[in-house]
């Protein structure tokens, strides 16, 4: 630490600072944001003299005191971010490594120019608005290029342990290599050779390192993209599926009809020729089962699950605002909708006692929130693990899909999933933001 001055402390920490900044940038802050953020930079800025201090205090702390100095410094930018924005963890991890690697690409970058082009003597004023320059222009166009498109196709949604190891493989290459820079002794030739290699070096694993944290969130994307593909390939198969148990009772339904017709016609006793009459209105019930919310898709998925209500005698009540779901991907819907009733109408149909098969389903639209509630009867305790319940059949992959779609289109909307189990009632709660222009 004794090699260490003070001035290039405070421009690395400047330097980290700014590219923090830029990758937060258009972020919401969190209440008190200013008094916050002010509390925070002076707390940031004693925090960096008192570890650079402290540890330059300390005997024999070259190598590992500096390495000390740059991670203390990089938790401190992160805790002034979680301070001062309202950033989830993932968001923090990402936002924080991208502006390590983006701060080292500049520092490495304006010296391989200085090397290329020969730009030693330019003066102090000319230095400051040289280096300023490309501290400030970096960032940016790190933020513009990689930043902005991340977080607007919305691909931080999973958790990813190789962000976590290239975030550690980061750190430590932008740490080791700007050591060896500035700690390497030797001849001059020598040493301008050793500090081009190894700038151009840190450049090259830079530029390398935020390909890579742009890339894992990609992918991501796609294979999530992928997931709900091939669920609405499965989902589009058992609405047919469905689709022709629909018709199946129908038809068995207008059948039986048909012969209590004809045995109506041919009957004298009053009491009897009343008993059929129920059982024929009962029949054509079936036709009651028709929805009428302002959105189709809604009502498909109301009308085919009403059915299937009907064949095992389960009561459905729905109250449903459908024109509230217009900003929803029809897909989006089935889906939603349809995994959500499958899972009630399984849970209901294996009760014995009938008078507890009973589903009900609210959808209301309360200011810009869209409000969704479905519970159903459910005498069994459920196991919740990470906020989804435990299935008790052996083929969990599949059969726990439903659910973590649900959560999943939740999550896609900028909404929360809450699921619970009490007064043996199954509950699933779902608030969605209606936003402007989406």
């Amino acid at each position: 630490m004794r090699d260490m001055e003070l001035i290039s402390c405070i421009r690395f920490s400047l330097q980290l600072l700014a590219a923090e900044g830029a990758m937060v940038w258009g972020l919401p802050g969190r209440k008190n944001f200013g008094l916050r953020l002010a509390a925070g930079l002076a707390g940031y800025f004693a925090f960096a003299l008192l570890i650079f201090f402290g540890l330059r205090s300390l005997p024999e702390t070259k190598l590992a005191g500096e390495i000390a100095y740059y991670i203390l410094l990089f938790g401190a930018t992160l805790g002034l971010v979680w301070l001062c924005w309202e950033i989830s963890e993932k968001e923090l991890l990402f936002a924080g490594v991208v502006a390590y690697a983006t701060q080292h690409l500049a520092v490495s970058l304006t010296q391989v120019l200085d090397y290329l082009l020969r730009l030693r003597d330019y003066g102090a004023a000319g230095a400051v608005w040289y280096y300023g320059l490309w501290y400030v222009l970096t960032p940016i166009a790190v933020y513009w290029l990689g930043v902005r498109r991340v977080r607007r196709e919305g691909e931080l949604l999973e958790r990813d342990r190789r962000m976590v190891v290239l975030a550690c493989v980061t750190l430590f290459i932008a740490i080791i290599v700007s050591l060896l820079v500035r700690l390497c002794g030797g001849e001059e030739y020598f040493l301008y050779l050793k500090d081009f290699i190894c700038n151009l070096y840190g450049v090259l694993c830079s530029a390398l390192s935020l390909c890579l944290l742009f890339y894992i969130p990609k992918e991501n994307r796609l294979r999530r993209e992928q997931q709900l593909l091939e669920q609405v390939i499965r989902v589009m198969g058992e609405q047919q599926q469905l689709s022709r148990e629909s018709m199946d009772i129908i038809n068995r339904k207008c059948h039986d009809i048909k012969h209590q017709l004809r045995a109506l016609m041919e009957m004298e006793d009053g009491v009897e020729r009343r008993k059929y009459l129920e059982e024929i209105r009962g029949a054509m019930s079936i036709y009651d089962a028709v929805y009428q919310t302002g959105n189709a898709a809604l009502d498909t998925v109301l009308r085919e699950k009403a059915l299937l209500c009907q064949e095992y005698e389960i009561k459905f009540s729905c109250m449903a605002d459908g024109k509230a779901l217009e900003f929803m991907d029809t897909l989006d819907v089935y889906a939603l909708f349809g995994n959500a009733l499958d899972n009630a109408v399984e849970s209901v149909m294996r009760e014995e006692d009938k008078e507890k098969r009973l589903i009900n389903m609210r959808i209301t639209k309360q200011m810009q929130i869209l409000y969704i509630h479905l519970d159903n009867y459910c005498r069994e305790p459920v196991r919740f693990e990470d906020g989804l319940p435990v299935t008790s059949k052996k083929d969990r992959e599949n059969h726990g899909f439903g659910l973590r779609s649900i959560r999943h289109i939740a999550e896609k909307y900028d909404g929360e999933v809450v699921l619970k189990n009490q007064e043996e009632r199954f509950i699933l709660d779902l608030l969605l933001p209606i936003l402007e222009g989406r």
